[in-house]
């Protein structure tokens, strides 16, 4: 490059830096429009349009490259950015748990505009099957989560009974039973790798006394466990979809 245009090109990058610094900070300004970009989802995104709240106010965003963009059709629709968190119920996602709400950036990109980025995490699924020997016993079941859980908005509760549960990739399933009253603890590592289905055998059961606690004996866990194997033929416990 000759020194004249090696000087041209600095001075239209001093041009360039110089009109950035002079443009107005977006906070507290007016969003003229939102974008929604995905964080941690797996992969996992909503197919075309979806809608989401910010505020009270619904929104439905268009996909583009990489992330989903509403504008403000005209300035009544217009918000302070910072002031409306962005709310994503949990079926908006198909296989990824969004977190409730989520606060704005200000971000200019041409006029000032509103960034959420929304963390979340994969769904896994566990299929509860039992093919009772007699009166059934009753199944409940309970999602429990840890610090690395999303805060996602309140979901759809589980079944009762045989059938199919959504978690959290961090989560863990409580299968709880009354007739005898154990617990069966089920995680992601509760299934060996390649391995998507297991039977009573394979899983531990946990005696619970009256109080609902668990009773910390082997001895109380086994005469549950085979009390169990009375009023059951078999309990198949699988990830398969």
């Amino acid at each position: 490059m000759s020194s004249r245009s090696k000087s041209l090109f600095l001075v239209l990058i001093a041009a360039a830096w110089s009109a950035a610094a002079q443009q107005p900070s977006c906070e507290g300004a007016n969003a003229a429009a939102v974008k929604v970009v995905l964080d941690g989802c797996g992969g996992f995104e909503p197919e075309g349009r979806f809608t989401v709240e910010y505020g009270t106010e619904p929104i439905t965003v268009d996909p583009k490259t990489g992330y989903w963009l509403w504008t403000a059709p005209n300035d009544d629709m217009k918000f302070k950015i910072g002031t409306r968190p962005l709310h994503i119920p949990p079926e908006s996602i198909p296989r990824a748990l969004a977190k409730c709400k989520t606060t704005a950036s200000a971000v200019r990109d041409g006029a000032c505009m509103a960034v959420y980025v929304v963390k979340c995490e994969p769904l896994w699924f566990v299929k509860v099957g039992m093919v009772p020997k007699g009166d059934p016993p009753s199944l409940t079941y309970e999602r429990r989560g840890n610090a690395r859980t999303i805060d996602a908005c309140p979901r759809e509760d589980p079944p009762l009974g045989p059938g199919q549960v959504n978690l959290a990739n961090s989560e863990s399933l409580l299968v709880k039973i009354d007739r005898p009253k154990c617990q069966i603890p089920l995680g992601r590592n509760s299934f060996p790798r390649g391995r998507e289905e297991l039977t009573l055998a394979d899983v531990p059961v946990n005696a619970v006394s009256e109080g609902a606690a668990i009773a910390q004996s082997t001895a109380n866990d086994e005469v549950a466990k085979k009390a169990l194997q009375k009023k059951v033929k078999e309990m198949r416990f699988s990830t398969k979809e």
